[in-house]
């Protein structure tokens, strides 16, 4: 079942969901990106799409899709990473430990976006760049 433009919002895009993937993100997700061809069920379409879990013979297919609550939740838990969205739209990350790599205490995007959703996809991207290093 795919999701609609106003939900599909809440949701990580696909490259966030693979880097995420890729530092070790295993949660429960609602959603996934698939290129399965709905009417086949085969793997063969060139886009993955974003579309809810519904049976858990799905639950190992395509790329989990988490929400972005759940992955700022995440970084918390594996990294002590917080990122936070203020008023104005800016972000800033505190925490951090030291096996990572990363020791500064507040690192800030001083840019203010038009909106906060854009805001926030800023702050995952950074968390991201941060935990791949």
């Amino acid at each position: 079942m795919a999701i609609d433009a106003e939900n599909r919002s809440l949701f990580c895009d696909f490259e966030q969901a693979a880097a995420l993937e890729k530092l070790g993100f295993d949660e429960p997700c609602l959603a996934h990106y698939s290129n399965a061809d709905p009417k086949t069920g085969y793997y063969t379409l060139k886009e993955y799409k974003l579309k809810l879990i519904r049976t858990p013979s799905q639950l190992d297919k395509g790329v989990k899709a988490p929400l972005y609550e759940q992955a700022f939740l995440w970084f918390i838990n594996k990294y002590d990473l917080f990122g936070t969205i203020h008023k104005g739209y800016y972000w800033n990350i505190s925490g951090g430990v030291h096996d990572i790599g990363y020791n500064s205490q507040y690192d800030w995007d001083s840019e203010n976006y038009k909106t906060y959703k854009k805001a926030q996809i800023e702050c995952l991207k950074k968390l991201i760049e941060i935990c791949k290093k």
